[in-house]
C-alpha cells in the first residue's frame, strides 16, 4: 500500500509508516517477481523479541529519548532488581546494539548498561570509551537473577490523555507518548488509523464506552486484546 501511494505521488499516512516499521518483509514466491508483503504474524511476539535494558535516572524521560529512534519498536518503563530501568524492544536488522548504547550515553539516559554477550560488552565498552564517560556501569544481564517488573505509570504522558482509550500498537504508544510529552497532541492523533480515530472521537462523546475503557485501560494491554475487549463490550 505504501509503495502504491508513493508511486502515485500520494502522501503516506503516519500510521502506515508505523505499520511498515513493525511488520517484517517476507518474500512471496507466487510469481517470478519478488514481492515484499507484510507477514501475517506480528514480528516481535513474546517468542522471539530482541531486548536491551538500561538502568536510568528517570524512566518517564528515558521512554521519550528512545521513542523516535529508528528501529525501536517498543519502550517499557519498569524496575530491574529495584533499579529504575527501561526495556527496549528493537529490530536488530535496522538498529544495532551499539547504536542503542551510543544513543543512551549521548543523551545521558543510562547509568547502567546491561549486556547479554561478550560481543555486546565489547561494543558498550568502545562506546563508553569514545564518549569518555566514567559514570556508566556495565552489568551482564542474567535472566536467573534479573527480574524486570513494569511500572504502573509507564507511557506517563499518553495515559493522561484521551488517546489512552484507543487500542494502539507498541510503536504507536511509544511515539504518541513522546509527541504528547513535547506538547504535540495533534501529531500524536495523526499516528492513528481511520478506525482508531473513530474510536477516539466516539470515546470523547460516549459515556458508556468511556466506562468500558476505564475498566481495563487499552494503554495497558496489547492491541489485539484491546480490540477484542472493545468489540465484545460493544
Amino acid at each position: 500500500m505504501i509503495h502504491a501511494r508513493k508511486a502515485n505521488n500520494l502522501p503516506v499516512p503516519p500510521y502506515l509508516n508505523i505499520l511498515a516499521e513493525e511488520t517484517p518483509l517476507t518474500k512471496c514466491t507466487c510469481t517470478k517477481q519478488t514481492h515484499h508483503l507484510p507477514a501475517f504474524n506480528p514480528p516481535f511476539s513474546d517468542a522471539n523479541p530482541t531486548h536491551a535494558f538500561f538502568a536510568v535516572h528517570c524512566t518517564t524521560a528515558a521512554e521519550i529519548h528512545f521513542a523516535n529512534l529508528s528501529g525501536v519498536i517498543d519502550t517499557e518503563a519498569g524496575f530491574l532488581n529495584h533499579h529504575k530501568t527501561l526495556m527496549i524492544t528493537y529490530d536488530s536488522k535496522r538498529l544495532s546494539y551499539g547504536k542503542l548504547v551510543h544513543h543512551a550515553i549521548s543523551h545521558n539516559a543510562a547509568n547502567t548498561v546491561y549486556f547479554h554477550t561478550n560481543d555486546q560488552k565489547a561494543v558498550a565498552q568502545i562506546n563508553m570509551m569514545n564518549a569518555r564517560v566514567s559514570y556508566t556501569r556495565l552489568v551482564q544481564f542474567d535472566a536467573a537473577e534479573h527480574t524486570f517488573v513494569k511500572t504502573v505509570d509507564r507511557k506517563h504522558y499518553l495515559r493522561n490523555t484521551i488517546i489512552k482509550s484507543v487500542p494502539l500498537s507498541p510503536l504507536q504508544k511509544a511515539r504518541a507518548n513522546a509527541y504528547i510529552a513535547q506538547g504535540q497532541f495533534h501529531e500524536a492523533t495523526r499516528l492513528l488509523s481511520p478506525r482508531q480515530g473513530l474510536i477516539l472521537r466516539f470515546s470523547q462523546s460516549n459515556k458508556s464506552l468511556t466506562d468500558i475503557v476505564h475498566s481495563f485501560e487499552p494503554v495497558d494491554v496489547n492491541i489485539q486484546k484491546a480490540w477484542f475487549m472493545l468489540s465484545d463490550a460493544g
